[in-house]
């Protein structure tokens, strides 16, 4: 999600949200983990999802609140709010945009002997 340039708490937002993600370059190491663990890549795809523009019934308008909920117990209610309504905002100027790719990595290991 981008927010609005004017809106200074948005760092804080992703950042707290973030924060449990501990291993948020899996998609680029995830192959060689694998590997490592004795699988067999077979298949990669990436699965976009994109929401070209802001309506209340997608995943992104639903992830705001979800992450507003997660972020206000952490930086504060004025701050996630604010976040969440730049979003709303652009939403309403036309200028919302939110995209993101999702990763498919299948695998197989021969079965021990």
């Amino acid at each position: 999600m981008t927010p609005g340039a004017a809106h200074c708490g948005v760092c804080d937002v992703t950042r707290v949200y973030a924060r449990p993600f501990r291993t948020r370059d899996l998609p680029r190491v995830l192959a060689r983990r694998l590997a490592q663990a004795g699988f067999e890549v077979t298949r990669t795809d990436v699965i976009p999802l994109l929401n070209a523009r802001y309506d209340a019934d997608t995943y992104s308008a639903g992830l705001i609140d979800v992450i507003h909920a997660y972020t206000r117990k952490r930086i504060g209610e004025g701050e996630a709010a604010a976040w969440a309504e730049d979003l709303r905002a652009l939403g309403a100027r036309g200028e919302y945009f939110f995209s993101l790719n999702r990763y498919l990595f299948v695998a197989r290991r021969e079965p021990a002997r």
